[in-house]
């Protein structure tokens, strides 16, 4: 396949032979296992097939974009969690929530068992949120703005789901929510998620 290339074979081919070399080195020294020889070729394809599925399924996984949240015990939360169970290209490896911390998922959330097994609710850490390659805030208006903008400054993509990044001007939004905006400096560089109008400028924002 496309994940397996033939340099890695011959990376594994080397492998395969040192594997056997142990493997008649036991069949030396316990000459009751002599019959067993003539399986090794088969073995060797089986060994072959096996690690070949490992290695295709480790970079699959190496190349799935990592995924956090910050305020995923929300029902915006809970929602992305479930959408992104079902997502090819992405993985939830960061979920947060200031009040679940320390809880598993699956405790607070039932139907997410199945996706995410054990994974329990982190404390919100924007330093292990920007290791992240996107981070979704789900966080209440006003909140969101500091902690989006501290992960934007960082480098990382962050799409945010309050409405704090939704004006480019910081007047309209402060009389619309009757409070001050803790980063005016981003809401000129924020792009609105919508697709059918902005996909061109959302494929290369930092902040959506």
């Amino acid at each position: 396949s496309a994940l397996f290339s033939y340099h890695d074979y011959t990376t594994f081919r080397f492998a395969l032979q040192a594997l056997r070399v142990r493997a008649l080195r036991i069949i030396f020294i316990f000459p009751s296992l002599y019959p067993l020889k003539r399986l090794h070729k088969y073995a060797d394809r089986r060994i072959i097939c096996s690690v070949a599925r490992s290695y295709a399924l480790y970079k699959e996984e190496i190349a799935m974009i990592k995924v956090g949240i910050i305020g995923a015990n929300g029902y915006t939360g809970f929602e992305l969690m479930r959408l992104l169970a079902s997502h090819g290209g992405a993985r939830v490896v960061y979920a947060s929530s200031r009040s679940m911390a320390g809880k598993c998922v699956a405790e607070v959330y039932p139907t997410l068992y199945g996706a995410y097994g054990d994974m329990t609710y982190a404390d919100v850490d924007t330093d292990k949120a920007a290791k992240c390659d996107v981070v979704f805030a789900c966080l209440p208006h006003g909140e969101s703005a500091e902690i989006c903008g501290r992960l934007a400054d960082a480098g990382t993509k962050v799409i945010d789901l309050s409405a704090d990044f939704r004006y480019d001007d910081p007047e309209l939004y402060e009389s619309t929510y009757k409070k001050e905006h803790p980063r005016r400096d981003l809401l000129e560089k924020a792009v609105y998620g919508l697709p059918e109008i902005n996909r061109d400028k959302i494929r290369g924002a930092r902040l959506i």
